[in-house]
């Protein structure tokens, strides 16, 4: 994703800098960034990283620093879900679903983030919570 990134950046003619980390160790200063945008990436992470993911997060933030996390809802499954409710196979392999509004607002009020707005993108069951540092 880093390569592709380097490339669309290259071709618009943007002098971007990426870089690759773990989220729960943020290779960047305090402070550093205005910011922060996290998509469809929390429900991947067990609880106990997500909190660790935000808490980094909101240490990077300068103060008055914005957070958008946009996810989608617990209802939500990957790779679908029959009308019946039975996961298929791939459900069951893949083993997670989505994340909950009520849940992000939790994990990022946990860090220290005002919330400023929350609800649905519009687009399937997908979610943003919009927080301030």
């Amino acid at each position: 994703m880093i390569a592709r990134a380097r490339r669309k950046a290259a071709k618009a003619g943007l002098d971007v800098a990426f870089a690759q980390g773990v989220v729960q160790q943020l290779p960047y200063e305090d402070g550093q960034f205005d910011a922060v945008l996290s998509t469809l990436m929390l429900h991947h992470l067990p609880v106990p990283a997500r909190e660790q993911c935000v808490r980094e997060i909101r240490r990077v933030l300068r103060p008055g620093g914005r957070v958008l996390a946009v996810e989608p809802a617990a209802v939500a499954v990957d790779f679908g879900s029959p009308a019946n409710g039975r996961r298929g196979v791939l459900g069951h392999l893949h083993g997670h679903g989505g994340v909950e509004v009520r849940e992000i607002r939790e994990l990022l009020g946990g860090a220290g983030f005002q919330i400023v707005e929350s609800g649905p993108v519009g687009f399937k069951a997908m979610n943003f919570v919009l927080g301030l540092a």
